[in-house]
């Protein structure tokens, strides 16, 4: 996944990336993915979906 993020980067603005993005951007996606863990719980599924992601995180 790290190589993928960072092709991405280089795709979209032509920047090389630190290795030492990832593990803040990896805390970042953790915390997103609890919510929506959290989410998916509250309405009762054992399934992550979509709509589970918080709309912030949506760009």
């Amino acid at each position: 996944m790290a190589s993928r993020l960072k092709e991405y980067v280089r795709v979209v603005s032509g920047y090389k990336t630190s290795d030492r993005v990832l593990n803040p951007l990896s805390d970042i996606v953790r915390e997103i993915v609890q919510e929506a863990i959290q989410n998916a719980r509250s309405e009762g599924r054992m399934t992550v979906l979509e709509r589970d992601i918080p709309q912030k995180s949506r760009r």
